[in-house]
Formats: C-alpha cells, sequence, structure tokens
C-alpha cells in the first residue's frame, strides 16, 4: 500500500546477506571444509550461498583481518596455515581477555547467565562423547562467548569471537581424543562452579589455565607438523 515502509530496507538485505556469506564461509573454514592452501573463488561461494559477489568479497575481507585466510599468488586468498608464532601471541592475549570477562562476570552475571553456561557444558560434552569435533568447538567457543556475554562486555565477546577463529584453524591439525574434550570440559565446569560460588580469583585461574592448556596441545601439533 502507498506510505507503507518496506518490511526489510536494502541495506538490512545488504547486512543479512554479509552476514551469512561471513558465518558459511568461517565454518566451512573451521570446520575443515576447505583446507589449507585452498583457494577461494568468489563466484564458486556466491553461487554456493547464494548471494551476490559483493557479500562475499566483504566476507573475504573479515576473514583476512581474522588470519584464517591468507593472500596467495596472484592476490588470491586462500585458506589460511597456522604459525606457532601467532598462537604464542594468543597465549598472552587470551588469558588477559578471560580473566577480565570472568572478573565481570562475578558481578554482573545472574542464574540463568550460570545456568546458560552449564547447558553449553552439557551440550559440549555431548559432542566430546560423540566424536563431533567441529561441534564441540563450536560450544567450546560459545562457552568463551557467552562468559563476556554474561560480563556485559560485547567489545570483549567480539574480540573473542575473533581470535577464536585463529586457534581453530591450529587446531584442524590436531587428532584430538576424548580424553583431552573431556578434561576441558571439566574445566568449563569447574568455571562454573567457581563463579556460583563467588570465588573469582579461582575462576580467573581455572578459565586461564583451560585457554593455556588447550593452546599448547594445539601449538605441539603445529610445531610438529612444520
Amino acid at each position: 500500500m502507498k506510505g507503507l515502509r518496506p518490511l526489510v530496507t536494502k541495506s538490512e538485505v545488504r547486512e543479512s546477506a554479509s552476514s551469512l556469506a561471513y558465518r558459511t564461509l568461517r565454518r566451512m573454514i573451521l570446520h575443515g571444509e576447505l583446507h589449507e592452501g585452498a583457494r577461494i573463488n568468489e563466484v564458486e561461494m556466491a553461487t554456493l550461498i547464494g548471494v551476490s559477489r559483493t557479500p562475499v568479497r566483504e566476507a573475504l575481507r573479515e576473514l583476512l583481518n581474522e588470519h584464517v585466510l591468507a593472500e596467495g599468488p596472484s592476490r588470491q586468498v586462500v585458506v589460511g596455515t597456522a604459525s606457532s608464532a601467532k598462537l604464542q601471541e594468543l597465549m598472552l592475549i587470551r588469558p588477559a581477555l578471560e580473566r577480565l570477562s570472568v572478573q565481570e562476570a562475578a558481578t554482573n552475571a545472574d542464574i540463568s547467565a550460570l545456568d546458560q553456561l552449564r547447558l553449553i557444558s552439557i551440550r559440549a560434552r555431548r559432542a566430546s562423547q560423540a566424536g563431533d569435533i567441529a561441534e564441540y568447538f563450536d560450544l567450546d567457543d560459545e562457552f568463551h562467548l557467552q562468559l563476556a556475554r554474561a560480563a556485559g562486555l560485547p567489545l570483549v565477546e567480539d574480540t573473542l569471537r575473533r581470535l577464536s577463529g585463529y586457534a581453530r584453524l591450529a587446531g584442524l591439525t590436531r587428532t584430538w581424543t576424548v580424553e583431552e574434550l573431556g578434561g576441558n570440559v571439566d574445566r568449563q565446569e569447574t568455571i562454573t562452579d567457581l563463579l556460583e560460588r563467588g570465588e573469582t580469583a579461582g575462576a580467573g585461574k581455572a578459565v586461564e589455565e583451560k585457554i593455556l592448556h588447550l593452546l599448547k596441545l594445539i601449538i605441539q601439533s603445529v610445531e610438529f607438523d612444520t
């Protein structure tokens, strides 16, 4: 009818398409569907995702910034290669951000936020026992994002999301065991328990140990492969 605004504006459609392209490409890389060094073809990806080339191009720029993609020969974009040097840098950054999340979550998180952390851990344990590595690490990422969310720190949440991709890319080189993944879930549950009891210092130490333990395992795999 005349005078009525469209339900979805052109900018909203473009933003939605960009988000879809980004999420799809990122998932394909982090789930190992696109292998290290694989060339990303804009036209093929646009057809696969069902969007135009512009959202795909925007997604590629974002993923280049996250270092899960890299510039290859002849200005081609390829799936990135992990390096132990960048992972060592992550070992300096991630613990500081995670401690900040825990510190603020201890003050700001309510019961529903803690329940959400527990639910994520339950699902992660099921995924680990089923051997669904991709689903497990999706949930591991979500646990840390939920911590930042519960803390009321959206910038930290966004930064953690960006940083997690590179560690995930590097983790594809490792053959994970049920025991390793289960131990990681145990650490998640310990963090949640400590937060619920108001033991902020203990929760901060636990989240730092969890992150460092996981990154050290990934670094071992990267160094072994290289």
